[in-house]
């Protein structure tokens, strides 16, 4: 039976503490060499028995678990990386499995170090996640989709990536038609981004289509600490699925979700209100943070985006994908 006990958090894709290294040095070019077949299916972390059990597919990209000094981006000969990635992914099947057909591709993404690179060598290393994931999604596309809808969702660098390859994909109206929602969390989408791609729309309420949420986590005042915050950025309350500064009190929360270290669930409803602030989304600053992964220091709950609202989200995806098959 769930609870409402807090327990001990495990971060979201803790980055702090996974900390294990590359187990090759390879150059830009070899990487080159090294990336990953979409028709073989270990190239995928999760492709479904059956992709028509569902009327929908959910396409995700996992967020940040590689933290190698060595390695720029993440080789997809390490297993124990693509172990971490899994076991991230995992925590997120009740959400997905509740709404969708999961494909989960592996893809090269930049080491945690490139949040201290120039930005010539971030356009450069976080360019190869990018490939990836277009490669994977345009291989879906051709080889799996079968004119389904289907819901992009990612997190942190899983997010950004998916931004990225949306700038550069939906602009053809053949693919945007498909679009449940995409759930770019924990990174920003930013005004100038919404000038320069038109057709990138923001959600306006629970229930529209075709549209992107968007959000990053923190205490009132700590919005210029999150470097996942970028100047500009908008976001969407997922306690009301609008861009609305009013405060949206802690009985809209469905239900917090945490997991303990043997992968056992607790959910704690009406666990947080929040409010759309200065282009972030602003909670309560919780008291103790010990009990806490920080990754980013004191008022930054990047963490948990998706964790704080998982009812929420689990929920709004069935609503979405409801209101598209209508």
């Amino acid at each position: 039976m769930k609870t409402k006990r807090l327990l001990k958090i495990s971060a979201l894709f803790l980055i702090a503490f996974f900390c294990f290294a590359g187990n090759s040095i390879l150059s830009a070019e070899d990487q080159a060499l090294s990336a990953p077949d979409y028709a073989d299916s270990a190239s995928w972390m999760f492709l479904p028995e059956d992709s028509n059990a569902q009327a929908a597919d959910i396409f995700w990209v996992y967020p940040t678990i590689y933290v190698s000094e060595d390695n720029w981006n993440m080789p997809l000969d390490d297993k124990e990386a693509m172990a971490k990635a899994k076991e991230v992914t995992s925590k997120y099947l009740d959400m997905f499995e509740d709404n969708g057909n999961l494909y989960a591709p592996y893809y090269r993404q930049a080491s945690l170090k490139v949040l201290s690179a120039s930005e010539q060598e971030k356009e450069k290393y976080l360019g190869v996640a990018i490939e990836d994931a277009k490669n994977a999604f345009n291989f879906y596309l051709d080889n799996y989709n079968n004119g389904k809808p289907f819901i992009l969702a990612g997190h942190s660098q899983g997010a950004n990536v998916l931004l990225e390859m949306m700038k550069d994909m939906f602009a053809s109206e053949q693919i945007r038609k498909k679009l449940v929602a995409a759930y770019i969390v924990g990174w920003s989408v930013t005004e100038d981004d919404l000038k320069e791609y038109p057709f990138l729309k923001i959600a306006q309420g629970p229930d529209d289509t075709g549209v992107i949420i968007t959000y990053n986590v923190v205490a009132d005042g700590f919005q210029d600490k999150s470097p996942t915050l970028l100047a500009g950025a908008v976001a969407v309350n997922p306690l009301c699925w609008l861009k609305s500064d009013i405060f949206m009190p802690a009985m809209l929360n469905e239900g917090a979700v945490f997991f303990d270290d043997k992968m056992i669930e607790t959910i704690i409803p009406y666990y947080t209100g929040a409010q759309v602030k200065n282009g972030a989304l602003v909670i309560p600053k919780i008291e103790d943070e010990s009990q806490f992964d920080m990754l980013f220091g004191p008022g930054v709950y990047h963490v948990y985006d998706y964790y704080f609202f998982y009812e929420n989200i689990r929920k709004n995806m069935k609503q979405r994908l409801r209101a598209f098959l209508q």
